[in-house]
């Protein structure tokens, strides 16, 4: 073999200019958007909606040699991360999106028209105000995780509970949520957030705040959504929620997938997404 000092790409690398890339990427999104899977469309409790929107993110472990590219949260390691919106009905994603490791979920999820009717399952990587207003004046429907230390005030109840139950109106969630006992919460809650990023302009909006008690822990699963009582009970919007197991199957089907290979190698010039900006 003859002495090499310095290696090289081969020929094939060179093809993948912006251009190219930005064609392929093209083709991709029009083949995702085009592919007929033969699913049936929502019936029941969700045929109202046009369709359900499940918005999640996966960590893909690379090479640390992409660490410039793709920055990770640990030091000495380099991830990319991949954002999408997968559709229930037809078990395809809608959009997606790849960024460095360290790129918050929301900042992927854009707000628009994109949203009217249909319903948009998030779990706490969304949680946002300003994300919860922006879907319900784009005319869509929300269904997301509470976090633990979420304080609202309560200024209704939305159920009626017989004998000497706790009254919520005009309280704050955590000075009565560890007495409560019911099996269920389905109250109107306020809060505040920015109106308009940066401003520093504050807005306040209603929205339903539903709760179902786990009887071995003792502890309340807690929702906010802007679904109607009267359409969707507490159970309801629980049942609602766990749709998200969609995503997770899709997730852990490609991670299965690709158990048994190395890491990926990333390749700057090759790899589409090396602009972590997507």
């Amino acid at each position: 073999m003859a002495d090499c000092d310095d290696l090289s790409y081969a020929a094939f690398h060179d093809w993948f200019e912006p251009g190219f890339v930005a064609l392929l990427r093209e083709i991709l999104d029009d083949a995702i958007e085009n592919l007929d899977t033969g699913r049936a469309d929502l019936s029941g409790r969700l045929e109202r909606f046009r369709d359900v929107l499940i918005a999640d993110a996966t960590i893909v472990s690379l090479y640390q040699d992409a660490a410039d590219v793709y920055a990770a949260t640990g030091e000495d390691q380099a991830e990319l991360k991949l954002h999408l919106i997968e559709s229930l009905s037809t078990g395809l994603p809608t959009r997606f999106r790849t960024t460095d490791g360290t790129t918050h979920e929301r900042s992927q999820l854009p707000t628009g028209e994109w949203v009217a009717d249909a319903l948009i399952l998030l779990d706490l990587g969304f949680y946002d105000f300003w994300l919860f207003d922006r879907i319900d004046q784009n005319g869509g429907w929300f269904v997301s995780r509470v976090k633990d230390n979420a304080n609202f005030e309560i200024v209704e109840e939305l159920r009626t509970w017989r004998g000497n139950s706790i009254p919520l109106e005009g309280e704050s969630l955590q000075a009565v949520l560890d007495d409560l006992q019911r099996q269920e919460i389905d109250v109107r809650i306020t809060l505040s957030f920015e109106r308009k990023r940066g401003s520093g302009a504050s807005a306040t909006r209603t929205f339903r705040l539903v709760g179902l008690r786990n009887e071995e822990t003792e502890e309340y699963h807690l929702y906010l959504t802007n679904l109607g009582n009267d359409d969707y009970s507490a159970p309801d919007i629980a049942q609602l929620y766990r749709a998200r197991w969609e995503v997770e199957l899709l997730f852990k089907g490609g991670c299965h997938r690709t158990s048994s290979t190395p890491k990926s190698r990333v390749n700057a010039e090759v790899d589409e997404s090396s602009d972590p900006a997507g």
